[in-house]
């Protein structure tokens, strides 16, 4: 009747698995570039490129599965890469990570940068 006791409802948004690769993509990304230009330092000991090293210069579309710092888009789980620069480009498990992008953002070598997500499952 009209005296019943307010309820409560309770929701809860799941992710599909698809979206969560794509977040998953972003988030190890993200941490794997902090991590790279953190250790990249100059003469003075200072880091580099501190907006490399910054969580808030990331700009993420979680939905897409795409990260960008400044001008360089660095991984995507499903833009299509630059088909003129495919030597440049990483394939992991969740997409891809654009290797020339995070050795230019970081100031990191080559190899540092392909090291580094290679350690990565």
């Amino acid at each position: 009747g009209d005296d019943a006791a307010p309820r409560n409802l309770w929701t809860s948004f799941l992710k599909t698995p698809e979206a969560r690769k794509r977040s998953a993509l972003c988030s190890l990304t993200r941490r794997v570039v902090i991590q790279i230009a953190s250790n990249v330092r100059d003469d003075a000991g200072k880091i580099r490129n501190p907006n490399a090293a910054a969580s808030e210069s990331f700009d993420v579309d979680w939905g897409t599965g795409t990260i960008w710092n400044g001008t360089h888009k660095i991984a995507s789980a499903t833009h299509r890469k630059d088909a003129n620069r495919q030597d440049d480009f990483m394939q992991l498990r969740l997409g891809w990570v654009d290797i020339r992008a995070v050795a230019a953002l970081t100031g990191a070598t080559w190899a540092d940068v392909t090291s580094a997500f290679q350690q990565e499952p």
